[in-house]
């Protein structure tokens, strides 16, 4: 397996397991959010995108951090979106 092969597969894995974490992290926690406040900024058609972007962005670039999100995933998104919805 030459070095580009290694890299190719290695990119596979880093973007596969971005698009994962955005159905199973973002996606959700937008949607708990717009069910407890309808009328959060993050739900800005604008805002949903860019979030969107900037959350896809930090699992390409978390690459196999993103494991241990996964392992903890409940603990993680009742964190993230208390911090979404600034409550203690």
């Amino acid at each position: 397996m030459t070095m580009i092969e290694m890299l190719a597969a290695y990119g596979i894995f880093i973007v596969s397991g971005a698009i994962t974490m955005m159905f199973i992290i973002y996606i959700p926690a937008v949607q708990i959010v717009r069910r407890v406040e309808p009328n959060h900024p993050l739900l800005w058609p604008f805002a949903t995108v860019l979030g969107g972007v900037g959350m896809f962005i930090l699992f390409l670039l978390s690459g196999p951090m993103m494991l241990f999100v996964l392992a903890r995933r409940d603990t993680f998104l009742e964190n993230f979106i208390k911090g979404l919805l600034n409550d203690s």
